[in-house]
């Protein structure tokens, strides 16, 4: 932990990120938030990350196991448990009834934030990210877990590690992805995924 002294009201958010620059600012942004304080993943021992109340974690990682960290869904002191870090996540945070929030590596990082905050803030602003996002102003709209499925996939993430990731089957992930692909009318998933970035659905780096 970067802190002093663990306050018992603290909320204790482990941040597991690969990328030095992200995962610094990330911790500093929760070590300014009151009511936080950062673990860093990347240096943490075993029982330390295992003490932690809530993850930041990157899409990334949820091939080499993270999931696992989170799988069992022990947090009951909302608002959100887990933020996962996604390279093209959904454009606003997206909520599902587990406390999964997926979103883009370019959404500000006060919105990461106001995630795990447990304030009253925080809970008024919950609903609203899970709400269902219109595909466009004529088109269907996509729920909040079919917005996280759409940003992992096309983040890399195969549908079987979507379904790790989001302690849901692989049946369930191709699922939605098949109700993906037809709410977006394209026959596979990356069609899916650039017809998603055109809608502004998901982020989409300018390089």
């Amino acid at each position: 932990m970067t802190g002093t002294e663990h306050h018992p009201q603290t909320r204790r958010v482990l941040v597991a990120e690969p990328l030095r620059l992200v995962r610094e600012a990330l911790i500093a942004a929760v070590d300014a938030s009151p009511g936080l304080a950062a673990i860093d993943g990347s240096t943490a021992d075993r029982a330390t990350v295992a003490s932690a109340d809530a993850v930041i974690v990157a899409a990334s990682l949820l091939r080499v196991g993270w999931h696992r960290l989170f799988a069992g869904g022990h947090w009951d002191d909302g608002p959100s448990p887990v933020v996962v870090v996604a390279d093209h996540g959904p454009t606003t945070p997206s909520i599902d009834g587990q406390g999964v929030v997926v979103v883009s590596r370019h959404t500000p990082l006060g919105a990461i934030v106001d995630c795990l905050r447990r304030d009253d803030d925080a809970r008024r602003a919950m609903p609203m990210w899970s709400e269902t996002l219109a595909a466009s102003a004529a088109g269907p709209a996509l729920t909040a877990r079919e917005r996280q499925v759409l940003g992992l996939l096309a983040s890399g993430l195969t549908p079987a590690e979507v379904a790790q990731g989001l302690s849901i089957t692989t049946h369930t992930a191709r699922d939605h992805i098949k109700a993906i692909r037809a709410k977006l009318e394209r026959p596979t998933i990356m069609s899916a995924v650039l017809e998603a970035i055109r809608r502004g659905l998901l982020h989409m780096d300018a390089s």
